[in-house]
């Protein structure tokens, strides 16, 4: 009898020392300090991370300031390339000029002459050379690198008006090598492409490239002019028309592949290819789930990123609190009101907080566009975890009447 009561002491104490934490899915927080070499400790009370953040709970309005704050647009960042502008004359280009004249008599149409072609003359194609000048007969040589053939035409025009009868000059480009634009990266056939007349597009670039090798939404275009660049994203270009900005002579296209993820957290019912082991004495759902998604479009609104997580699971969530982690721009948060002089640098932790509970609250996740690495996490409603604490007392009570009874035989 006495053996029989201390093996039953000792499954008492054991299964009394294991009540003393809930199931977890990694090491617990004593060991990491007990197993470093080196321990950098937190300035803040309780091991806290020291961070600071700004918290935003989600309406209407903060969900749409925060949306138009990170759409992806070209005229946007960089107003000036939203207009294009006419093609000039460049060394490279070949040149043709034809003069007119009202009648005969005059100096290209002679008396008594007659022209097949009726009462004009073509001067013959020249190439503009890295002076930027042309030749022209009874007129001189004519600046044109820079120009506008118009301008040119206008000026040849009013040297020619002593000499000849009422004359009328037209300037063309024949063969366009100054005009020129790039497009590289992940450009099917990148390379450079003769712009016209007809002001090229950025769409008309790529089209000339022969397209882009991966998925719009995961290509990123950076148009350069000069010393400046503006950036968004080729399903932007395609979804809004104001985008797809005119393309001037040097500016560099670049096509670059950049696909975005979200992570997922916390009581979600995760996708079936996610798999949880649990322990015998976890009869409540796994405790930390999490998956990371990528963007399969342009915009993913927080609604579809909790689809995509599997929804709150109504044994173990808060609806209560549905929370969004991101580096915010400061002039996002301080649209919405947020005192952002505390802060430094190019973003600032925040975490936006979501009731759904609230009947509008699913709403609100609708308008709400989730950015690349934001974290979406759903917190365990108090109650799930006294339900865990319950299940494992429960289990453990069982487990000691059972050993009492074998004792007792």
């Amino acid at each position: 009898m006495t053996s029989r009561r201390a093996s039953l002491a000792a499954c008492v104490s054991a299964l009394a020392l294991s009540a003393c934490a809930l199931p977890a899915d990694g090491p617990a927080s004593a060991s990491f300090t007990r197993s470093a070499s080196q321990y950098v400790a937190s300035e803040t009370p309780n091991d806290v991370a020291a961070e600071r953040f700004v918290l935003v709970d989600l309406t209407p309005r903060t969900a749409e300031i925060s949306s138009a704050g990170r759409r992806s647009s070209l005229v946007g960042n960089f107003s000036r390339l939203a207009t294009g502008r006419d093609l000039v004359i460049g060394p490279g280009d070949v040149v043709r000029v034809t003069v007119f004249e009202a009648g005969t008599g005059g100096l290209f149409n002679p008396q008594n002459t007659v022209l097949a072609r009726g009462n004009f003359v073509d001067v013959p194609d020249q190439e503009v050379p890295q002076t930027g000048t042309l030749s022209m007969p009874y007129a001189g040589t004519v600046n044109v690198a820079g120009r506008r053939p118009i301008d040119v035409a206008q000026e040849i025009e009013g040297r020619l008006r002593q000499r000849a009868i009422e004359p009328q000059v037209v300037v063309t480009v024949v063969n366009r090598r100054s005009n020129l634009a790039t497009v590289g990266g992940d450009a099917n056939k990148p390379g450079r492409i003769a712009l016209t007349p007809g002001q090229d597009r950025v769409l008309d670039a790529i089209a000339a490239a022969e397209g882009n090798k991966f998925p719009d939404y995961e290509t990123l275009v950076r148009v350069t002019r000069g010393n400046r660049q503006t950036v968004a994203r080729l399903s932007a270009i395609h979804s809004n028309p104001a985008n797809n900005i005119p393309v001037g002579p040097g500016d560099v296209i670049t096509l670059e592949r950049d696909p975005r993820f979200f992570v997922v957290m916390g009581a979600l019912g995760l996708p079936a290819q996610t798999t949880i082991t649990r322990t015998p004495l976890q009869s409540t759902p796994g405790i930390a789930r999490s998956a990371l998604f990528s963007f399969d479009r342009d915009q993913i609104n927080l609604a579809e990123g909790l689809a995509k997580g599997g929804g709150l699971l109504s044994d173990r969530a808060d609806p209560y609190t549905v929370v969004v982690y991101r580096r915010e721009r400061p002039r996002v948060l301080h649209e919405i009101g947020a005192d952002v002089k505390p802060f430094t640098g190019a973003s600032i932790p925040t975490v936006y907080r979501l009731n759904v509970r609230d009947p509008s609250g699913f709403f609100v996740a609708q308008r709400f566009l989730l950015q690349n690495e934001d974290i979406v996490y759903v917190a365990n409603s108090p109650v799930s975890e006294l339900l865990q604490i319950s299940a494992i007392v429960r289990d453990i009570s069982s487990t000691v009447l059972t050993v009492r009874d074998a004792g007792n035989r």
